[in-house]
């Protein structure tokens, strides 16, 4: 049990890490419609958890909850895995989290690191049954969003990595063995081919990356082709190039097409990263 573990002290650092936590989070729930993040590392020996809620990690700080730690055939040969909660998480800390503290609709990104694995959770509520196709479509902006976790909170996971929570191996540790979702890449392939090298600051705070399709279509788009227009340009129907635009409308938070232009440039990005793509 976690709370046979935990001294006042240790506790009241932990949940004060929260609104920190939460801060950093502000700009990521507003934008797509989140409203739940944790981040944390699993050591052979224990674990260090911190989170955007407090009332949901003190609850779970408290109660005796098995520990899932991810297990080598979660990994199997890569380096990283992702598992949507509703797929293979049926524990009690997962129902309960959604009965009283509306935390569901969750997907759990895996790396594993030298000496460690590390997780970053994301989920929103009940009635959003949508983000489950937000979070396959828009691994990027996911990934976007826990690098630039682990830079911006680089002290405080140093801090709770020097104090992280023993727990001895005695059934209250468990291994999470769930369905893995197979993806075309590799959580670690940033420098993939199928992304554009630099990330874009959006005026939201959140790193985002266009895919190389996506940068083509904003091309044709500062000249004012059309759909279909970019489709004949790019050897495509003119719907997956529709499918290309709503995905960068969503990214910038666009609700028309004449809306693109004007936000890149009101944030000095398409003469910064996206002109020199063409």
């Amino acid at each position: 049990m976690v709370s046979d573990y935990l001294n006042n002290l240790t506790r009241s650092r932990i949940l004060g890490n929260c609104s920190n936590v939460s801060n950093l989070c502000d700009n990521l729930f507003r934008r797509f419609g989140l409203n739940y993040f944790s981040y944390g590392r699993f050591y052979d020996d224990g674990f260090m958890p911190l989170s955007s809620n407090m009332k949901w990690l003190e609850h779970f700080l408290t109660q005796d909850y098995p520990i899932a730690k991810p297990s080598d055939d979660s990994f199997g040969d890569k380096q990283s895995f992702l598992c949507l909660w509703e797929n293979g998480l049926y524990s009690d800390a997962v129902k309960n989290a959604k009965q009283h503290f509306d935390i569901t609709n969750g997907i759990t990104l895996c790396f594993k690191r030298d000496g460690y694995s590390e997780y970053f959770c994301f989920a929103s509520s009940r009635e959003n049954l949508n983000i489950v196709g937000f979070y396959l479509n828009h691994l990027d902006v996911l990934e976007a969003f826990s690098k630039f976790f682990l830079e911006k909170a680089h002290k405080m996971i140093e801090m709770e990595t020097e104090h992280k929570i023993y727990i001895p191996n005695d059934g209250h540790l468990i291994n999470m063995d769930v369905p893995v979702i197979n993806q075309k890449n590799d959580f670690d392939s940033f420098s993939s081919e199928e992304f554009v090298p630099s990330l874009i600051n959006n005026p939201y705070g959140i790193d985002i990356q266009f895919t190389k399709n996506e940068i083509r279509c904003l091309t044709w788009l500062r000249k004012g082709l059309t759909a279909k227009e970019m489709g004949m340009e790019m050897d495509l129907s003119h719907r997956t190039v529709e499918d290309y635009i709503n995905s960068i409308k969503y990214k910038l938070n666009c609700d028309r097409k004449s809306q693109i232009i004007r936000t890149l440039d009101s944030i000095q990005l398409f003469h910064t990263t996206i002109g020199k793509k063409k």
